[in-house]
C-alpha cells in the first residue's frame, strides 16, 4: 500500500465487513485507529496491534475509512463535535479521505462529498468486493481502488499508483 505511513489510517465501524477490514489493516502493519459505536466491539483490536479511539476524532486520519449502516450515521461521525471534521482539523490534517464504504446512497454520498470539499475533506467510493470474504483477504477493498494513491506521505508528497476514485468533484 504505497503512501500510507502506520497509524495513518481511521476505520470507523466494526460490524461484519469493518471488523475484517480492521483486521486486514492490522496484518498489514498499518496500526490502524478503530471506532465503534459501541466500545466493546473495538476493545478487542488493542490486542491485535490497532489504536482503540474513544470517539471519532481520535480515528480521523489522514486516510479515514467508514463502514457505516447508512447516511445519518455517516453524518453524525463527522458533523458531532467530537467527529471526524473536529479530529482532522485538531490533528492538522489538511487535505484528508474519506473512504465511505457500507450501506450509504450514492447520492448521499456524492452530497455529503460536495460539502466536505469545502473543508478540505476529499470522499471517495470504493467497491467492496466479495463481501465480507473480500475485507477478510485484502488490507481493505479500497486498496485496489488506488484509494491509497491519494493519501499524504511522510514529507506531504503523494504516492504514485493507480488511478483514484473520487467522489469529491
Amino acid at each position: 500500500m504505497t503512501g500510507v505511513n502506520p497509524g495513518d489510517v481511521g476505520l470507523l465501524g466494526l460490524g461484519a465487513m469493518g471488523a475484517p477490514m480492521a483486521r486486514a489493516l492490522v496484518a498489514a502493519g498499518l496500526e490502524p485507529w478503530v471506532w465503534n459505536r459501541t466500545a466493546a466491539k473495538a476493545e478487542p483490536f488493542a490486542e491485535t496491534g490497532a489504536h482503540v479511539a474513544a470517539a471519532p476524532a481520535d480515528a480521523a486520519r489522514p486516510v479515514t475509512l467508514t463502514v457505516l449502516a447508512d447516511l445519518p450515521d455517516l453524518e453524525e461521525v463527522v458533523d458531532r463535535p467530537d467527529g471526524l471534521l473536529a479530529g482532522w482539523r485538531a490533528a492538522g490534517v489538511a487535505a484528508p479521505v474519506l473512504v465511505v464504504m457500507g450501506t450509504v446512497s450514492p447520492t448521499g454520498v456524492r452530497q455529503l462529498g460536495a460539502r466536505l470539499a469545502g473543508h478540505g475533506v476529499r470522499v471517495s467510493t470504493p467497491r467492496v468486493r466479495r463481501g465480507c470474504s473480500g475485507a477478510e483477504a485484502t488490507p481493505t477493498p479500497a486498496a485496489s481502488d488506488g484509494v491509497w494513491s491519494s493519501a499524504p506521505r511522510a514529507g506531504g508528497s503523494r504516492a504514485a499508483s493507480a488511478p483514484s476514485v473520487p467522489t469529491t468533484p
